[in-house]
């Protein structure tokens, strides 16, 4: 799906050395997200694990997945975050009760 999706562009890092110093901490692809959002001097990176999140803020400002949610809500883009974190929820994304809590009340949404 993603290969053949026209607004998404595979794009190899150039500099390893960000990518080599992370590795021993986190998997090949976030070292690599992380590098790569480095290299390009990227606004924002989208990153949700914890130790990646924890490395990634060295090096480039972030953003997770419910934040993403909550900005699109601001901008109307979207209507509603919580059926949305509910469906995430329920296909196997890992959601704390207190994220979720805290997501509502930025939602200005009931629990």
């Amino acid at each position: 799906m993603v290969k053949k999706s026209t607004w998404i562009r595979v794009v190899p890092i150039k500099n390893y050395h960000v990518a080599n110093v992370l590795k021993s901490k986190l998997h090949i692809g976030e070292s690599e997200a992380i590098a790569l959002a480095h290299e390009k001097n990227a606004d924002v990176l989208i990153i949700d694990e914890k130790a990646g999140r924890f490395e990634a803020k060295k090096y480039v400002k972030i953003i997770g997945l419910v934040g993403v949610l909550l900005e699109a809500k601001k901008r109307k883009i979207i209507t509603k975050v919580k059926p949305i974190l509910l469906k995430l929820k329920n296909s196997g994304f890992k959601l704390s009760k207190p994220l979720f809590e805290i997501a509502m009340k930025k939602a200005g949404e009931a629990i």
